[in-house]
Order: structure tokens, then C-alpha cells, then sequence
């Protein structure tokens, strides 16, 4: 039987059931330590975030031809490379919040802006991606206001990937302070993990490709542009993401409830493995750190530069809202980059690595006298 493959990345590819399943024990570990049980309780608490791009001139489908026809044309009523950027969110209780419409603008024009629903959220990039001011504009302005208009208990967890754009030092100071704990899904493993790429993302796209067609129908002659596009959207979005199928695909990923069981581990395709670890727990001297060309930092060594990882970090949201420390929040995203990798090298030259126990030396000090905890 001929069936449709599905693309899947090289870096997916080597996601094994093991790896989610630890992401899963940390996850659980953590809302533990930081009393989040009554949160993950209430789905209306829990979200997922993502942006996907939008073709203004989808590709062509099948169509009714003559039989003896041998060539039929479309022709292109766009342009038909031109993407638009959409932020979505959903709950886990079936709730949409309203999306953000990312421009390649400098700034919006006034057309856009007549036509433009009221409550949805825009914003302006030089390519019209989600950058990280981007993004921060949407949990500020956006994101934030719908949980209040929603009546939403704080604080909120929004799962999202792993992107940069995502966990940057500013949003961490901004989601302190507005009760939202940002946690990044298993790396390269959204299409497994994520509600919105599970659920929504396609059937949206799918009635989005009929809408379009429809709407040439009854504008004949007439060009969907980025002025057109946020009133086409709109229709798309309330018919093909139903509530229904939203709080689903939450227990499907294993987010609501949280349980690593729901997951559909079939869908792996990397290999379990384990590995021992090393137990020794301490600031590793920089001097020491054998030299060669090819010098690699596994989780293990890391630990050992820095010191007992848990419990430096575990209070760094507490910290980040009062330090204006960017280099010991770099640290920290570096430690969490490196832990959730564990089964990876981090390839480093040997004067980096030298350089590097040094500058986690000075900050895991800093650390420690903003916390009280000793980190050696």
C-alpha cells in the first residue's frame, strides 16, 4: 500500500523515547520543587505557544480536467513565495488566544490597520520572523492580557520550543514578574510534544489553502495581500481549530494531564542508550582540563566546572527579577542548553574551555553570594 511519507529533520530523527521520558522525570522534579501541583492541575493554566508562516498564494491542488487534457495551468494570483509569520497559543482547556501577525514592515500601514481585528495582536520584524523583541511583545501585550480577560489563575505554565528567541534574559524578567513559567519542550521533538504542531498547525493550513481558493472565487480579479490577509485568517482559525480537538491533543502530548505514558513514543526514531555518568561533584581547576585539538565538554565535565547544578539554579527565577547579571543568566541557559543534552558533546577549543571554567568560577561566586548557597 503506497502511503505519504512524513519529512522529518536529521535532529529529530535521533530523539529516542528515553530522552523525552527524562525530560518528563525533570519536568515533574521541578514543578515539585517549586510547589506548581495545583497549577498543573487546572488546564486552564497550562498553554502551548508557536508560530507557523502562511503562504499568500498556497500551492495548487487536484483539479477536474478533460480525460484527453494533458496540461492544466494556474495561474498565480500573489506571490507565491511570500509567507506571513502567525504566534498562536492554545490551553489546555481548548481555549484559542489571540494570535500575533508578524509584518516585514518598519512599521505598519494604514490599510493593514483598518482592516485588522481588534484584538489580535501585530507586530513588525525586518523578515517578518519572531524574534526575540518580538515575542517579548507578544507575552507582554498580548498573551498576558488574554489570561486576564479570561479570568486565568496565575501563575500560568506556556510550553514552547527551544527556540533563541524564546528564552532570552529580558523574558525571563518580564514572566517573573507576570507569574509565567516559560519551560522549552524536549529539543527536536515538537512534532511528538506539541499540541499546536500535533493538532492545529495542519488542518489550519488545509482550510487555509480552501479558503484562499474561496475567497478568488468571490474576488475575482482582485490579489490576497497582507491587507486582505488578517480577515481571511480570521474564518480559518475559528472553524479548524476546534476546542475539542485542542484539549485532546494535550492529553496526547502528555502535558494535561502531565504524563510521560500518554506520549506516542512510535513516532521515535532515535535509539535508547545509556551511558554511565560520572558521580564527582566539584569545581573542576581550569588548569587542569587535558589539552588536544579536539576537545569535547560532555554533561559530566560541565558539572564538574560549575558544580552541583540543582542547587545553584534552582532558585534562579527568584534571582534574574532582582541581579542584572546577564552573564550568569547566559550560564544558566548554557547549563540547561547542556542538560538537556546529555547523550551529546558540547565541541569546544581548548582555549574556550580554559576560558570558560574561569568565567563559571567567577559567576557560580556571584551565584553564590546572591543565594547563600555554597556552589563548590
Amino acid at each position: 500500500m503506497e502511503r505519504t511519507s512524513e519529512a522529518v529533520t536529521a535532529a529529530s530523527s535521533c530523539v529516542s523515547e528515553e530522552n523525552i521520558r527524562k525530560r518528563f522525570d525533570e519536568m515533574q522534579e521541578y514543578i515539585r520543587e517549586n510547589n506548581l501541583e495545583e497549577l498543573m492541575d487546572d488546564p486552564s493554566r497550562i498553554f502551548n505557544g508557536d508560530e507557523t508562516g502562511f503562504q499568500i498564494c498556497p500551492s495548487t491542488g487536484r483539479v477536474l480536467a478533460e480525460k484527453e487534457a494533458k496540461n492544466e495551468y494556474s495561474i498565480d494570483e500573489g506571490s507565491s513565495k511570500e509567507n506571513i509569520t502567525v504566534m498562536f497559543s492554545f490551553s489546555a482547556n481548548g481555549k484559542k488566544c489571540c494570535p500575533m501577525i508578524v509584518y516585514p514592515y518598519k512599521r505598519i500601514t494604514e490599510k493593514i490597520a483598518q482592516l485588522f481585528p481588534a484584538e489580535w495582536g501585530n507586530a513588525r520584524s525586518d523578515r517578518g520572523w519572531v524574534t526575540c523583541e518580538v515575542f517579548y511583545e507578544y507575552i507582554a501585550n498580548i498573551f498576558h492580557s488574554f489570561r486576564v480577560s479570561q479570568g486565568v489563575i496565575f501563575p500560568v505554565v506556556l510550553f514552547v520550543d527551544g527556540h533563541k528567541s524564546h528564552l532570552t534574559y529580558q523574558l525571563s524578567v518580564l514572566c517573573n514578574k507576570l507569574k509565567t513559567e516559560i519551560r522549552a519542550l524536549y529539543p527536536n521533538a515538537t512534532r511528538i510534544l506539541q499540541p499546536a504542531d500535533v493538532a492545529v498547525f495542519r488542518p489550519v493550513k488545509m482550510y487555509w489553502q480552501k479558503g484562499v481558493r474561496d475567497w478568488h472565487a468571490k474576488h475575482p480579479g482582485e490579489v490576497l495581500n497582507k491587507v486582505t490577509f488578517a480577515p481571511l485568517l480570521t474564518k480559518v482559525i475559528d472553524f479548524a481549530a476546534k476546542p475539542e480537538t485542542l484539549v485532546k491533543r494535550f492529553q496526547a502530548c502528555g502535558l494535561y494531564p502531565l504524563n510521560a505514558n500518554a506520549v506516542d513514543y512510535t513516532k521515535c526514531l532515535g535509539k535508547n542508550t545509556t551511558r554511565p555518568t560520572n558521580e564527582k561533584i566539584g569545581r573542576q581547576d581550569p588548569s587542569t582540563i587535558q589539552h588536544n585539538e579536539d576537545a569535547s565538554m560532555d554533561y559530566a565535565t560541565f558539572v564538574n566546572i560549575v558544580g552541583k547544578e540543582k542547587e545553584k539554579f534552582r532558585r534562579m527565577n527568584d534571582i534574574i527579577s532582582q541581579e542584572n547579571n546577564e552573564e550568569l543568566f547566559t550560564l544558566f541557559c548554557l547549563w540547561e542548553y547542556i542538560q538537556e543534552n546529555k547523550d551529546h558533546t558540547l565541541i569546544l577549543s581548548d582555549e574556550s574551555r580554559i576560558s570558560m571554567g574561569n568565567d563559571c568560577g567567577q559567576a557560580c561566586d556571584e551565584l553564590s553570594a546572591s543565594t547563600g548557597v555554597d556552589s563548590k
